[in-house]
């Protein structure tokens, strides 16, 4: 059994529906999602509350009609995610760059970034590639046309998800911060 995940990340009021494709052995299949030693759901598919925080710890249970088994431990972790309001690229290696946390399944999203007077200072179409650790392809406080550091201020940024769905939030940037 090949999973393409064995632990999920999900934020809080996300949709998450686990497919399971099946192929090999003999005859129909027999699937069980074990949360603990209780039986969670049967079948091909799963869907995840996400309206509350919590840690599933599922045990994946397949087998054939010749009784081949196999099993598959796989972890779902809804958590709130993420979202700074204030960041401070003053070079300092402490909040230089600002990302948003999206979970683990989040493709496709799409990030633009305003200034008051509503002109784009920065836009990403896969933004979910923004890596936390190192600050790759995250807004660096960079005015993406004029390649030179924005003033501080308050900014404003529309998410667009996969889905359609978006959400328009502030930001403050400080560059003379010591936060």
């Amino acid at each position: 059994m090949e999973t393409e995940f064995e632990e999920i990340q999900i934020c809080l009021e996300d949709f998450l529906n686990v497919e399971l494709l099946t192929s090999g052995g003999v005859g129909n299949h027999t699937i069980d999602w074990m949360l603990g030693d209780q039986l969670y759901n049967e079948g091909h598919s799963l869907l995840i509350n996400t309206n509350f925080s919590y840690d599933y710890d599922f045990t994946l249970l397949l087998q054939d009609e010749c009784s081949n088994e196999l099993s598959k431990h796989i972890q779902i972790e809804v958590s709130p995610c993420w979202i700074p309001n204030v960041f401070t690229p003053n070079g300092d290696s402490k909040n230089d760059f600002w990302f948003v946390e999206f979970g683990d399944i989040m493709g496709n999203v799409r990030l633009d970034i305003f200034n008051r007077w509503g002109q784009a200072v920065y836009s990403s179409v896969n933004y979910e590639l923004c890596d936390k650790a190192t600050g790759d392809h995250c807004w660096d406080g960079t005015h993406m046309l004029e390649r030179e550091m924005c003033s501080d201020g308050l900014y404003y940024y529309t998410v667009e998800q996969e889905d359609g769905r978006r959400t328009n939030v502030y930001i403050t940037l400080l560059k003379d911060s010591k936060y």
